[in-house]
């Protein structure tokens, strides 16, 4: 017995010595066999050639020889074939999961083989081995069930007919089915009708002889609906007979989902970087070196394909400026050492053009916390540092645009220091004087204004007008007042004596349209209230003597008239006749309605009526007929004379000439409203270009400083200056022929030159509109000419055929004609009527509405102006619909230069 279990064992080691032999062998010819065959099989099915060494060592050495094989087979397929930089870790999910499978399957395997070798073994040693064989096979079945019941995984056996033969305790917690009462049992008894339909081809496959895996959804017992990964195994005797199969069924319902939310996140990250245009993302492996992955964008950039990258991982320094490789190279060193790296350089392009590029890099850690890969983003940031270079063309020009604006500024507050009238500007909230000319510092009395409140210059002054003066600063509300009356030492001679004035204020108005001050204006009307107050006086006088009334009436520079207390006339002075050319006594005829324009006799009748109703004073504005036919504003007065008693026994009126008056207060409303408008819109896109412009500044933008937009920029703040000044020397203009100023300064010249400069000057401006000008200049046209005066008059009517030519060709011509220069401006727009043609000329005038036509409407009146100081003339020929000529001719030799172009004219 002792010499059986002596030869047994030393049966043993040589059967185990002759198992590794052979095991060595097999591993190493299957190690050599799989790599032979990577090429093609890449790193798919990295464990199937291991299978036939573990076999071999399970039934040649036992399991102990087949699991040592099956983990030495798992670490060689591991280092060798799962993952490319040659690791025992795991780069995914799915590795791990095959590793598991692979395990699993080759327990099982091991298992099995080295059962199937023991009982081949049993039946061919001795009987007294025979038992031992039979206690080995009960100890591995049992070793078996442990481990198939330990593993997550479902493991079933069954025989050709399908019936199950085993099942371990996994497939009963996922299934409900308890061994015992599935053995024998049919695999038809188990599955649905479905799931037989979806797997009975498979297991006919394994059937057959064919090792079968597949993924299929399973409910288990508990109602969850899981993915399952499905492998058939056949059983396969030494004869190549099938004698069944084994069934494992893993869930990897988890690994499956974190596979999809994986390929929807990286397709997801591929849309993106694959549609930045500017921006290059990359992957690289660290070892070895190599680019995995480059975004399309790289070949815009660089000028090269990806497939030129991934073969030459450093071709891209090719396209890098000479000087900005070694700061690149040094930014890879940064890389290497696993630092987060950013570096700036250049790409020179095919056509010699470069580009700015920002590369950013960063380190991407494995499991192990190492750095393996490198990802960065190479950003195209050619416009910022093309902005970052302009930004100081940029300043420098907002520069220029702010002292040209200070010095336009400085021209209005002349315009405005000059005004005849009282002109004063506050604004703040504690209204603090900004401008006050020299009238308006007179008639206060305190010396100098600017910088000062008004309520400390106005100290004491009522509240009701303090009051006023806020609700006009502050909340926008216009005011008018008549008839204030000032003290002061007018002609500085030392005596005070007063003057009356007629007061508006105006709110001034932020580029938002709020309210933030007020601006007065104040005409004096002395004349007028003491030709009030002299009728008033006068009407004591008349009670004591009618001769001096009558004397005092013929005196003072006004119509006067009496009448009875029933309204009919009694009396009028030389005046009325002068300016009705009807005798005084033809005026008593009591009707003297017929003097008055249509429009004014029923207000003024009914006025008249009240008065004698009641008795109160009469004051009514109404226009009179002259004897010329022309009918001038008068402002007619009446006052009740009464006795003692009270009762009325007379009319005194006055009748003052105010035509002059309301086309002063119709002039200024005008200018005012004009100046309010055109002097605003260029001032105010100036200052919201300027807040733009600072705000972009203050912000750092880059996207701010872009080539096109400062262009731009530039480009409408220089039409914006060149409006603002030409509406400004208009108005200086205007002022110097107002006063009587107004000159030339001929001088010896080429007319032909200047003509022609002035239109090209204006061509930008027709270009802008797509409008045609053409110009016809004879030349060599000498003459004695202010050549400033002769472009303004060129400039003037071009702008207006541009204003009116509704966008069709204008054309400038220009010759010599005897002893005298013709120009000849030609529009093809609208036209003018025959009733506007000379109105034109006068200020303010236009031949369309002021809505439609920007401008102060002093343009052509200018022109006639400089043009009669030439001793010349302008003229035009129009019809509605036909467009418009202007023509204008003076002497060559400068005759007539110097003649006033016209009286000086109410401001």
């Amino acid at each position: 017995m002792a010499d059986t279990r002596k030869n047994s064992k030393v049966n043993s080691f040589v059967h185990f010595l002759k198992g590794t032999l052979v095991t060595i062998v097999l591993l190493s010819a299957s190690l050599s066999l799989r790599i032979f065959l990577s090429p093609w099989l890449e790193d798919r099915a990295p464990f199937s050639f291991f299978y036939v060494p573990i076999i071999a060592a399970a039934w040649l050495g036992g399991w102990i020889a087949g699991l040592g094989t099956l983990f030495l087979s798992a670490a060689l397929g591991t280092y060798f074939f799962l993952k490319p930089d040659a690791g025992l870790d795991f780069q995914f999910v799915g590795d791990a999961g095959v590793f598991a499978i692979f395990l699993l399957e080759g327990t099982v395997i091991t298992l099995l083989v080295n059962r199937l070798g023991l009982a081949n073994r049993r039946s061919k040693g001795l009987v007294a081995a025979e038992r031992d064989a039979r206690q080995e096979a009960e100890r591995t079945q049992n070793l078996l069930e442990l481990t198939t019941n330990h593993v997550p995984t479902s493991i079933a056996y069954l025989d050709r007919e399908k019936n199950y033969v085993f099942t371990n305790a996994t497939y009963e917690q996922w299934f409900g089915k308890k061994p015992a009462s599935l053995n024998g049992r049919p695999v038809t008894d188990i599955l649905t009708p479905a799931q037989m339909k979806e797997r009975e081809a498979h297991m006919d496959a394994a059937l057959s002889g064919r090792k079968i895996t597949f993924d299929s959804r399973v409910t288990t017992s508990l109602g969850k609906n899981r993915c399952h990964a499905i492998t058939y195994t056949p059983d396969i005797t030494p004869a190549g007979q099938v004698r069944g199969f084994v069934v494992m069924e893993q869930d990897v319902t988890e690994q499956k989902e974190r596979e999809a939310q994986l390929k929807w996140s990286e397709e997801r990250f591929r849309q993106l970087v694959d549609n930045l245009p500017s921006h290059v993302f990359y992957v690289k492996e660290r070892e070895p070196h190599r680019v995995i992955y480059v975004s399309p964008a790289y070949e815009k950039l660089w000028g090269s394909t990806a497939t030129s990258l991934y073969a030459n991982p450093l071709g891209f320094l090719n396209s890098v400026h000479p000087e900005d490789r070694a700061k690149l190279l040094g930014a890879a060193e940064e890389e290497g050492r696993g630092a987060i790296s950013t570096v700036e350089y250049r790409l020179v392009q095919p056509d010699g053009s470069v580009r700015w590029i920002l590369d950013r890099s960063f380190p991407i850690y494995n499991q192990a916390g190492e750095p393996y890969r490198t990802a960065g983003i190479a950003a195209d940031v050619t416009e910022r540092k093309l902005a970052e270079i302009e930004k100081q063309r940029l300043l420098d020009s907002e520069r220029r645009a702010r002292e040209l604006a200070n010095l336009h500024r400085a021209k209005l507050f002349a315009l405005f220091m000059q005004a005849p009238g009282a002109v004063s500007i506050a604004s703040g909230p504690e209204l603090r004087y900004e401008l006050a000319n020299e009238t308006y510092t007179r008639m206060t009395g305190k010396g100098e204004l600017v910088g000062r409140t008004v309520a400390e210059v106005y100290e004491g002054l009522d509240p009701k007008i303090m009051e006023i003066i806020r609700r006009v600063a502050f909340h926008g509300e216009r005011f008018t007042s008549d008839e204030i009356q000032i003290e002061l030492d007018w002609q500085n001679d030392g005596h005070v004596y007063p003057r009356f004035f007629n007061l508006l204020y105006e709110p001034v108005f932020t580029p938002e349209g709020k309210p933030e001050g007020i601006m007065s204006f104040s005409y004096e009307i002395t004349q007028q209230v003491v030709a009030r107050k002299l009728l008033e006086a006068s009407q004591d006088a008349l009670k004591e003597s009618e001769q001096n009334f009558r004397n005092l009436a013929e005196a003072v520079p006004h119509m006067v008239w009496t009448a009875e207390p029933d309204g009919r006339p009694s009396f009028f002075n030389r005046r009325w006749a002068d300016y009705t050319g009807v005798a005084p006594q033809e005026g008593f005829g009591g009707d003297w309605s017929r003097f008055l324009h249509r429009d004014d006799i029923a207000q003024m009748g009914t006025r008249w009526k009240k008065s004698l109703r009641t008795g109160i004073p009469m004051e009514q504005e109404a226009r009179l007929l002259r004897k010329d036919g022309a009918y001038r504003w008068h402002l007619i007065r009446a006052t009740a004379v009464r006795e003692d008693n009270g009762k009325l026994v007379r009319w005194y009126g006055t009748v003052t000439d105010i035509q002059d008056l309301h086309e002063a207060l119709n002039a200024r409303d005008r200018l005012l409203s004009i100046c309010s408008h055109e002097l605003k819109t260029p001032v105010t896109a100036l200052k919201l270009q300027n807040q733009l412009v600072r705000r972009a500044i203050e912000k750092n933008d880059p996207t701010a400083f872009e080539p096109k937009r400062i262009t731009n920029l530039v480009e409408r703040s220089d039409g914006q200056l060149d409006r603002l000044s030409r509406l400004i020397e208009e108005m200086l203009d205007f002022s110097r022929i107002s006063q009587g100023k107004f000159s030339v300064s001929p001088a010896k010249g080429d007319l032909s030159a200047t003509v022609r400069d002035a239109a090209e000057r204006m061509r930008p401006l027709f270009q802008a509109k797509s409008v045609a000008l053409s110009v016809n200049v004879e030349e060599g046209i000498e003459a004695s000419f202010d050549s400033l005066r002769v472009e303004q008059v060129v400039s003037n009517l071009l702008d207006n055929a541009l204003k009116y030519g509704d966008g069709k060709p204008v054309s400038l011509d220009a010759v010599r004609s005897r002893d005298q220069v013709s120009l000849r401006v030609l529009d093809q727009g609208a036209g003018i009527a025959a009733e506007f043609q000379d109105r034109i000329f006068e200020p303010y005038e236009r031949a369309l509405s002021p809505e439609s036509i920007t401008g102060l409407g002093m343009g052509l009146y200018i022109t006639r102006q400089i043009l009669n100081a030439h001793g010349g003339s302008v003229s035009v020929q129009s019809a509605p619909q036909r467009g418009a000529e202007f023509r204008v001719s003076f002497p060559l030799s400068g005759r007539g230069i110097g003649v006033p172009g016209a009286e000086p004219r109410p401001s």
